[in-house]
């Protein structure tokens, strides 16, 4: 069973989600249908935002994010970059210079001490001079093992939960399934058996019991927890979609995920020649929660030494899960939200042996089913938000984008450019969890329109959430 809606924004979701009551959003979060806009002016040419965070590691005994300035940022802003720890405690910061045009690495000395005390998932917050938010980057700490007893941290980008939900990555998800579709009834020992036939993933699934065995178990047979399973492709922070040809360029970034920015630009005025570039962008965001259950058969005390990245060690006690199978009668319902945003702008294909094309397409579904599918093209643009509720064990949001610009110059120069955005939230309760875990939150979100956008997606989802009077802070 489930329940849909849609609705077109026209780029109007932060007054208007201000505006709506709890009333107006009730029975289950479904926003009143309206019909979808998708076909919209855009008005001039693109920029990038001024600042995005698009990778995050350690390196050099700190924590280093790489920063990707636009044409546009000022050398002259003041700016700093603090990491909050798990519970958004202000932790290390530092002044940051922009650099227009350019990529930078900014190092946060001292910012992952003691992750299993302090979360082991945070967040990055670039803030101008009155500390408002420019970009954020939500971020994982894990663990990289070279032996079963002997680790080191490393970060990867991260996907934003509410307490009490486990976080793991596609990879140690896939994992743990074969593993469990090998022993079948039998015991599993979660640690010893997945870093055996995956020992690539020894550290992540240290990680993951850690983060369990800090819940409350559930009453009953079954033990049962909130998980969150993030995907992003590309990952990594994305990649570049630089390229020249002659008297023409292409400049852009791809990812993380579905969203992507990029301009194609031909010269003119060489009545001789045409001059000609093109390229294209793709991505997706897959958000999954669930709630997994398993019976919980014995543990087994289990050491690590971990070398932090000041070089000193500490040894870290993980609570090593033997489970049973068991069969939950628990179901919960979730409820979604998805929002997706497409701009075009073309420039100069009104003359003779010019062509400039742009066509940015944006879809949003829900365990597989498609809520929003849109493409524009020629300056058209869209933003437009949808709603369902399932009900089951798990359910998945997903967005996926394609991004084309193709210029082409002769008598006049030419320019194609398309950009993106999207948010993506899961709201998820089941009577048989406990308080405080009863009901909880995930979500994700990314732009590449500006920092206006940026704003009104954290809006959406804030708003989507206060529904349930959940406070978040994306």
């Amino acid at each position: 069973m489930s329940h849909s809606s849609v609705r077109g924004l026209r780029g109007l979701v932060p007054s208007l989600l201000r505006s709506l009551s709890l009333t107006s959003l009730a029975l289950g979060g479904l926003i009143a249908s309206a019909p979808a806009h998708a076909a919209t002016k855009s008005e001039g040419p693109f920029q990038a935002p001024a600042a995005t965070i698009v990778d995050v590691n350690i390196e050099d005994g700190a924590l280093t994010a790489r920063i990707l300035w636009s044409e546009d940022a000022s050398p002259e802003q003041g700016l700093r970059l603090v990491s909050l720890d798990g519970k958004d405690g202000a932790g290390e910061s530092v002044d940051v210079k922009p650099q227009p045009g350019k990529e930078s690495e900014v190092k946060l000395f001292g910012a992952v001490k003691d992750p299993w005390e302090t979360g082991w998932s945070r967040k990055l917050v670039l803030q101008d001079a009155k500390g408002q938010a420019v970009s954020t980057r939500p971020y994982d700490l894990t663990l990289d093992c070279e032996s079963d007893d002997k680790c080191g941290l490393v970060a990867t980008m991260g996907t934003a939960a509410s307490e009490g939900v486990v976080r793991l990555s596609e990879d140690l998800d896939d994992a743990i399934k074969l593993v469990r579709e090998k022993t079948g009834d039998a015991k599993f020992d979660l640690v010893g058996q997945v870093s055996e036939a995956f020992p690539e993933l020894r550290g992540e699934v240290l990680v993951y019991a850690h983060q369990l065995a800090l819940l409350k178990p559930t009453a009953g047979p079954c033990n049962c927890s909130w998980q969150m399973v993030k995907g992003r492709s590309p990952a990594g922070g994305g990649y570049s979609l630089y390229g020249s040809a002659h008297l023409s360029s292409r400049s852009g970034w791809n990812g993380e995920g579905a969203k992507h920015w990029m301009t194609s630009y031909a010269q003119g005025k060489f009545l001789s020649s045409v001059h000609e570039i093109s390229g294209s962008a793709d991505g997706n965001s897959n958000l999954t929660l669930r709630l997994s259950c398993s019976q919980l058969l014995y543990t087994i005390d289990k050491w690590v030494t971990v070398i932090n990245p000041d070089g000193s060690m500490t040894s870290l006690h993980i609570v090593q899960p033997v489970y049973g199978t068991c069969t939950s009668p628990c179901q919960a319902r979730f409820d979604h939200q998805g929002r997706i945003t497409g701009r075009t702008y073309i420039n100069g294909d009104n003359r003779p042996g010019n062509r400039a094309i742009a066509e940015e397409t944006g879809r949003y579904s829900v365990d597989g089913v498609y809520q929003l599918n849109h493409t524009v093209t020629q300056g058209g643009s869209f933003d437009n938000i949808a709603t369902r509720t399932v009900y089951g064990y798990g359910s998945t949001g997903r967005v996926e984008s394609h991004g084309y610009t193709r210029a082409v110059g002769r008598w006049e120069s030419a320019t194609a450019s398309v950009n993106n955005g999207h948010s993506l939230a899961i709201h998820a309760t089941a009577s048989c969890m406990a308080d405080p875990y009863k009901e909880v939150a995930t979500w994700d979100f990314g732009s590449t329109i500006d920092f206006n956008h940026e704003q009104s997606l954290r809006q959406t989802i804030k708003s989507f959430f206060w529904q349930w009077y959940i406070p978040v802070n994306p």
